[in-house]
């Protein structure tokens, strides 16, 4: 094999070996942003799921058109974030309809309990109803933090499956690196240097005098080819000083 293309073939190697680590970095540090945007988003659902919980309790307790009005706006800005995960998470569709579809239940079950607070407080049905519908709203609201936090935990998860990925990937990248280097420094030693150094001592000893020696490098590359036409020339030489000292003698 030729040296230039057994030397273009591991520069190549180690150019799309750095290709696909360039291109799976990228990959993964774009996969660990999302991760972290959705962690944020997981947040503002946990966060919000705990205040419908905190909001629901406080108007059971005291009926306040406050904490109503609180309760609406806290519920709106849930259910943007809820839509906004469930926008760049394909992965977990099925959970996040689910969840969205039992806080798009909420505001119903809300507005029961507003209209039944509004019966007389001596009336025990009315009573019940608003007990039933207060364990109702307060279940249906943990089952979505609870759902968050299950979020949440995932997000945990992909985010270290894909660190171990990267940490053996840029294993096995260096390692693939490492051994396009030993050989290339192989081919270097066994098919340049050494050959080089032959024909570096068979040029002194044809400078000393020695016409007799000879590389016998047969490698079909460019030091081959380099090798044989020395060879030729220190065979030619050889020849002329014969045929000159032959003529000298004749002479003489």
């Amino acid at each position: 094999m030729r040296l230039r293309p057994a030397l273009m073939t591991c520069v190549v190697a180690a150019l799309l070996v750095g290709g696909a680590l360039g291109t799976s970095s990228a990959g993964v540090l774009q996969a660990a942003s999302l991760n972290d945007t959705q962690r944020e988003t997981v947040e503002v659902i946990a966060r919000d799921a705990a205040g419908l919980l905190v909001l629901t309790q406080d108007y059971g307790l005291y009926r306040s058109e406050r904490a109503a009005r609180q309760w609406n706006l806290v519920h709106q800005r849930l259910s943007h974030a809820m839509a906004d995960y469930a926008a760049v998470d394909a992965a977990s569709a099925e959970q996040v309809d689910d969840l969205q579809q039992t806080a798009r239940n909420l505001p119903q079950i809300f507005a029961a309990l507003r209209q039944a607070s509004q019966l007389p407080a001596a009336d025990l049905d009315g009573a019940a109803r608003r007990e039933t519908l207060t364990d109702q709203l307060v279940n249906d609201t943990r089952r979505v933090s609870d759902g968050a936090f299950e979020l949440s935990r995932n997000l945990v998860e992909a985010r270290r499956r894909d660190a171990t990925r990267q940490r053996w990937l840029a294993v096995a990248t260096q390692a693939t690196l490492l051994t396009l280097t030993l050989l290339l420094a192989g081919l270097l030693l066994r098919r340049v240097l050494a050959p080089i150094d032959k024909l570096r001592r068979v040029a002194k000893a044809v400078e000393g005098g020695d016409l007799a020696a000879r590389s016998a490098l047969t490698p079909k590359d460019e030091l081959g080819q380099l090798s044989q036409a020395l060879d030729a020339m220190t065979a030619a030489l050889q020849q002329r000083d014969g045929a000159l000292r032959d003529s000298n003698r004749q002479l003489a």
